[in-house]
C-alpha cells in the first residue's frame, strides 16, 4: 500500500477475510465487512506440515543434486519436525 500500510488476508485460499494495519502492526485501520472466515478451523498440525513442506520444497531448488529422499529425511531432524508427529505419505499428499 502507498503509505506503508499492510494489508493481510487470511492464509485459506478460498477465504475473502483481509485486514489492514499500520506499518508498525500496532492498529488495525480497517476491516473488510466479511470478517469472518468461511471455513474450518485450520488446524496447528495443518500449519507446521505445510512450513516443513515449503522447506522442504525450497531446498530442493537450491540443492538440485541432493535426492528428494534425503531432503525429506533430513527436515525430519530439524526442529520443525519435533512439535508434531507426521509420516512421509502425509508430507507428500499435502
Amino acid at each position: 500500500m502507498a503509505s506503508g500500510d499492510i494489508s493481510w488476508r487470511c492464509t485459506v485460499r478460498q477465504c475473502t477475510s483481509t485486514i489492514h494495519t499500520n506499518s508498525k502492526i500496532s492498529n488495525i485501520l480497517t476491516e473488510n465487512e466479511n470478517i469472518f472466515h468461511n471455513h474450518n478451523i485450520v488446524e496447528n498440525r495443518d500449519i507446521q506440515r505445510q512450513i516443513v513442506r515449503n522447506n522442504c520444497k525450497r531446498k530442493a531448488t537450491e540443492c538440485i543434486s541432493e535426492r528428494p529422499n534425503k531432503i525429506i529425511r533430513h527436515s525430519e531432524r530439524s526442529d520443525e519436525w519435533i512439535d508434531f508427529t507426521m509420516n512421509i505419505t502425509s508430507l507428500n499428499n499435502a
